[in-house]
This record gives structure tokens, C-alpha cells and sequence, in this order.
């Protein structure tokens, strides 16, 4: 299967652990997918009308524009169940 082909559909026939972007050019639209099961994780932050994302955090803080500051209720989520829950990661969330 392909993605020119079939679309978003091709997502349900991948196996194992991914994330990945494709810019679709036909229709002016980046995809980001990850794998059903969210093994392999996609992170992402809208920074001053621009998008960063990323399999790993360590990656979007490289943005110098990216504000580095810890979410208090992630902190404690994190604390209690010993994870955060989805979409919650430790750090705030901005939209500019």
C-alpha cells in the first residue's frame, strides 16, 4: 500500500513502532502519524506560528524559541501514576 494511493488508510495496514510526517503536496497538508498503540511516541508544540515535532521532547527544547517551563499538574501526574497521561507531557503548553 501506499500513501499517494490510499490515503490515511495506508496507517492501518503499518506494523510495528513508528512516527512520521509526509508533506501531501496534492493537497497542501502535513500528516503526522504514530503507531496505534503509541509505542513510539509524537510530540509536537505550536512556537510563534510554527510547528516543531519530534519522537523524542529532547528534540523540540533544541528550538531556542520553545519556553522550557514545567507544568505543575503534569509534575504531579508523573509523580502519582509514575507517567503522564496522553496528550500531557511535563511541560506547559503555549499557543501564541
Amino acid at each position: 500500500m501506499r500513501y499517494e494511493v490510499h490515503g490515511e488508510q495506508v496507517f492501518k495496514q503499518l506494523n510495528g513502532m513508528f512516527a512520521l510526517a509526509i508533506y501531501d503536496k496534492r493537497y497542501r497538508r502535513l500528516v503526522l502519524a504514530r503507531d496505534r498503540f503509541g509505542i513510539k511516541p509524537l510530540y509536537y508544540a505550536v512556537n510563534y506560528n510554527k510547528l516543531i515535532f519530534a519522537s523524542e521532547i529532547k528534540a523540540i527544547l533544541e528550538d531556542p524559541d520553545y519556553r522550557r517551563e514545567v507544568d505543575i499538574d503534569a509534575l504531579n501526574s508523573f509523580l502519582t501514576f509514575r507517567y503522564n497521561p496522553s496528550p500531557q507531557t511535563l511541560f506547559k503548553k503555549y499557543s501564541y
